[in-house]
């Protein structure tokens, strides 16, 4: 039990480390970036970013949802360098076939190729998400490496992005530096790997490499749904309207997305020793939920109430003048981290540990659908504010269809003690 306790606290402590400096970081370049580039430059990489993000989403495949559970539920050498091959191997094809269709689309549309430049800087975002293997650690529960790779790639990134960031003209280095961050902690992880966990580095096998595709598709296809609800948002955002109102929403959605993360930084410290509890059982790994939940549940309600309460504030000391737009947009999407606390428990780390990913797969491509449904209209009634109401609605339907489909299986997280029918 103590060493229980002892590595989630570890597990905390790393990421949680690394949201830290994410927060001094975002404190100095958030500000900076809106001021030096301005809102339609800005708005123009999260408009990219919003594209790239399709992409990564290809090269992720789900894994960074099934690895973590595989490789924590299977402790022995060889088949934890069979794994860290296959998924590694896997995303590397993957990275390939999206790399071709990407470039297609930026050279080949006109709408792309006036901002090539910037969409050339996001591209990296791809490669990084190859090249760092968060999963891995993830696994074995040693967030500490997670910790050091990322904040030797931050400081590097932001520094040089401080130092070479003058104003609008500027906007590929401000996009490129922000997107070497992943792939120079992925430089990190690798050497970090091939020092301490040698065994992994195995020679790949086409078969086992198909058999991760093979096995991870219904994940991934649940993954675009989620995308479509998530990421997607800006993107439509970006084509119905313009790249100014695309800055006023990108930098209010970075607001409540670092809120958000507290919440999801939390729940993907005690991921991996859920998957551990319940290959044990399902009792211990169901009444550890119930724990959690209670603290997730707290850690959202505060930070969504003092976001809706000092949204004003927020923006304006954050994100500067001439972006007073955004605080009605993160008013209104700020209870999103509270809405969560719902959804990782019940969907992320019930459905998924237990192997429901058919009714995980069900929620989340409903979800979807339901999003594609209201968001259009609500763009053109509403902009910004309208994406906002319709990222609102679909998440708390996740929540409410999430816990619904757990309870059907006779677990209770909330309210009161652990029950079953």
């Amino acid at each position: 039990m103590q060493s229980e306790r002892k590595t989630i606290l570890e597990s905390l402590v790393s990421l949680f480390s690394i949201r830290s400096l994410d927060y001094i970081l975002a404190f100095i370049t958030f500000p900076f970036l809106t001021h030096m580039l301005g809102v339609e430059r800005y708005g123009a990489i999260g408009f990219a970013q919003s594209l790239v993000q399709y992409f990564v989403l290809i090269v992720s495949y789900g894994f960074n949802l099934t690895a973590p559970r595989d490789i924590a539920m299977n402790a022995s050498r060889d088949e934890r360098g069979n794994l860290f091959v296959a998924i590694f191997g896997a995303k590397v094809v993957l990275f390939f076939v999206s790399s071709v269709v990407y470039w297609g689309i930026v050279i080949l549309v006109p709408f792309f190729r006036v901002d090539w430049s910037i969409y050339a800087a996001v591209y990296m975002m791809m490669l990084g998400e190859v090249l760092f293997p968060v999963w891995f650690f993830q696994g074995i529960e040693k967030m500490r490496y997670i910790t050091y790779s990322t904040i030797i790639a931050r400081i590097i990134t932001v520094s040089a992005l401080l130092l070479v960031v003058r104003g609008p003209e500027d906007a590929f280095w401000a996009a490129l530096f922000q997107s070497l961050t992943t792939v120079m902690a992925g430089a990190v992880s690798l050497v970090i790997i091939g020092r301490n966990y040698r065994y992994v580095l195995q020679r790949p096998s086409w078969k086992r490499i198909w058999q991760q595709l093979h096995d991870g598709w219904q994940i991934f296809f649940s993954q675009i749904a989620v995308n479509l609800y998530t990421g997607s948002n800006v993107f439509f955002l970006g084509l119905l309207t313009n790249n100014t109102v695309v800055g006023y929403f990108t930098a209010a959605q970075k607001l409540m997305l670092a809120a958000k993360s507290i919440v999801d930084t939390t729940a993907s410290a005690i991921f991996p020793h859920t998957s551990k509890l319940l290959a044990e059982s399902e009792e211990k790994a169901h009444a550890f939920l119930q724990v959690w939940f209670r603290r997730l549940f707290a850690i959202g309600f505060v930070l969504s109430f003092v976001g809706c309460v000092a949204a004003g504030p927020i923006v304006r000391i954050l994100v500067g003048d001439g972006f007073d737009e955004s605080i009605t947009v993160l008013r209104i999407f700020v209870w999103i981290p509270l809405i969560v606390t719902f959804t990782q428990i019940y969907l992320i780390h019930t459905l998924i540990p237990h192997g429901w990913t058919a009714e995980y797969t069900r929620i989340v491509t409903v979800s979807a659908i339901v999003n594609m449904v209201i968001i259009f209209p609500l763009i053109l009634l509403a902009q910004a504010e309208g994406v906002a109401v319709a990222m609102v609605i679909t998440e708390l339907y996740v929540a409410l269809a999430s816990i619904r489909a757990v309870n059907r299986r006779g677990i209770y997280y909330w309210p009161g003690l652990l029950r079953r029918r």
